[in-house]
């Protein structure tokens, strides 16, 4: 039980601080020797759980951009270019996810983004300023995040306050445009899954859920304190980490 707490709770911070969930994922289970039969069903269990999380966190945001069409027409824009980005991504890399160099590699992008965020903190522009341009330019960085070891969030939030955006914004903007790619992938990654339904499935559920809740919380207020650039100097030491494991 206490390994699937443990990646339950490793799920849940670094889903959503940018840290990379898959890249620790991959590091947290090859450390621990988790090699269950049942480990692809329960990583897909531990995403919808931080799907979850994201959609109690988010609720109030969801309402207000399900009434404005402008925003969902350009949300959805996002998620197709972001899965057509992805689909190519693991065409050609696909069979290396695991590999530790790669996920190094994917560290080092995720640096870079967090590092350089550091010069330019973020704009003033609204949720109004999130036209098309916008989101096929948020479709495509979300896309690369595929990649183990680079942080959704970490390269999406950046992305956006360089583009001008507010933090606050930013923030929520880059959850809102995972809630429909999250869900793909989770209906995806469920195919052809076979296996019972494990009790340790819950713990790992409620771990992740309340993780990720903490998570979001202390996302928000490092954003608006303008520290994120701050994870980049933890995610050199997880470049280290996975080039030695």
């Amino acid at each position: 039980m206490i390994i699937y707490l443990i990646c339950g709770i490793v799920q849940g911070i670094s889903e959503f601080l940018p840290i990379s969930s898959s890249g620790h994922l991959y590091l947290v289970s090859n450390i621990l020797k988790f090699n269950a039969s049942d480990k692809l069903a329960f990583f897909v269990w531990l995403h919808f759980a931080t799907l979850f999380a994201v959609l109690v966190f988010f609720y109030k945001d969801i309402l207000a951009v399900l009434r404005n069409k402008t925003i969902l027409i350009n949300i959805i824009i996002t998620t197709v270019t972001t899965s057509i980005v992805a689909i190519v991504i693991k065409k050609i890399v696909g069979s290396y996810f695991d590999n530790h160099y790669l996920i190094a590699c994917g560290f080092i992008a995720t640096t870079m983004f967090l590092l350089l965020n550091k010069v330019r903190m973020g704009g003033k522009m609204s949720m109004d300023g999130y036209t098309l341009k916008e989101a096929l330019i948020l479709g495509i960085i979300q896309g690369i995040a595929v990649v183990p070891g680079i942080s959704r969030s970490g390269v999406t939030i950046t992305t956006l306050m360089r583009r001008g955006f507010d933090s606050g914004v930013s923030f929520r903007l880059s959850f809102l445009v995972s809630i429909p790619v999250i869900l793909a992938a989770f209906i995806y990654e469920s195919r052809g899954i076979q296996g019972t339904f494990s009790t340790m499935y819950i713990w790992g559920f409620i771990s992740a859920f309340i993780s990720g809740l903490i998570a979001l919380k202390v996302l928000k207020n490092i954003i608006s304190r303008k520290h994120l650039y701050y994870f980049g100097y933890y995610c050199i030491f997880m470049i280290v980490i996975s080039i030695i494991i």
